[in-house]
């Protein structure tokens, strides 16, 4: 392997990785999936029954939440990964940031997509929104920390 292809494979590979990891989670039928954000959505009640006596929020809610908020993360993470890849791309600034964000919209739409195919889940098109936004908030973060970077280095 040659030294360009190499680096390509270095910059790209937490970017596979990650999205592998976003389709095992995808992959696990809806049983599961629901146990494990339930689970957590019980801790957390539980936590904040021993710090309010008079909890207004009903578990079922709780745990949309937490479901829509890992959504949210995991794609703010997925953000950060593609424009930290594409940065490598020699791109103008714009060209990286509407390349990262049709990348993490793309494989939010084909993760909902793929999830038709699991037992007990559904694609939602309010998923791939939440996805979509986590992942420019993680691209927006990125940006911001690299121009900040440069900015400081300059000083």
């Amino acid at each position: 392997m040659n030294r360009t292809t190499i680096k390509k494979l270095k910059v790209w590979s937490p970017v596979l990785l990650w999205m592998a990891l976003i389709f095992k989670f995808s992959a696990q039928p809806a049983s599961q999936s629901g146990e494990l954000s339930g689970s957590i959505a019980t801790t957390v009640l539980s936590i904040l029954n021993l710090l309010f006596s008079q909890f207004g929020l009903v578990h079922n809610v709780l745990e949309t939440l937490i479901r829509k908020s890992a959504h949210f993360t995991i794609y703010g993470i997925l953000g950060v990964l593609v424009i930290k890849a594409v940065y490598h791309m020699h791109l103008v600034e714009m060209r990286r940031f509407w390349m990262a964000l049709s990348i993490c919209f793309f494989y939010a739409c084909s993760d909902e997509f793929h999830q038709l195919f699991v037992r007990g889940r559904s694609g939602q098109f309010t998923d791939v929104m939440i996805d979509t936004f986590g992942g420019i908030v993680g691209i927006g973060i990125y940006i911001f920390m690299n121009k900040l970077r440069k900015r400081t280095s300059h000083v």
